[in-house]
């Protein structure tokens, strides 16, 4: 739970200090991209906190059986809700919205990254050794996806 409230404290100040980033990103684009990847490893440490604390409480939560099944489960969520998002800005005033109520955009955001940390973790979990600690997976599972999106912040240059 301190984890949720921590999580919602960091787009709270992501939301407040918005303009002084916008402001700052207009002299060099570094301070852009270590913001982004700032935020976005700030969010996904978030759920490997939440992740990392079920493992360590030996809950039952890694034995379903849901899991060897999740990487295809995840991308099927993961299509949808693309649709569904791309849809609302297509036929919705979506794009209103978001300018109306920024924490929309820091919602879909979320929800996201949180599609693409469960389906790294699941990738993890589904070829790792059953001797394998669940700790070990919640590792790999952060450090995957991390360096997915800094390699794709990488390659998406600003313009």
């Amino acid at each position: 739970m301190i984890i949720v409230i921590f999580l919602i404290g960091v787009l709270v100040f992501a939301e407040k200090f918005s303009g002084l980033l916008s402001r700052l990103t207009m002299v060099t684009p570094f301070i852009s991209s270590l913001a982004t990847l700032l935020f976005i490893g700030v969010i996904l440490g978030c759920f490997y906190l939440i992740f990392l604390f079920e493992a360590k409480k030996n809950s039952q939560f890694f034995t379903f059986k849901i899991l060897k099944k999740m990487p295809t489960v995840t991308v099927v969520i993961a299509v949808v809700s693309s649709l569904i998002f791309t849809l609302l800005f297509e036929f919705f005033p979506l794009f209103q919205w978001v300018q109306e109520w920024r924490f929309l955009i820091y919602s879909f955001v979320v929800y996201f990254l949180l599609l693409l940390f469960v389906f790294i973790f699941s990738l993890v979990h589904k070829h790792s050794n059953e001797g394998h600690r669940h700790e070990k997976t919640v590792h790999l599972a952060f450090i995957w996806s991390l360096a997915i999106l800094i390699l794709a912040l990488f390659f998406i240059q600003p313009i």
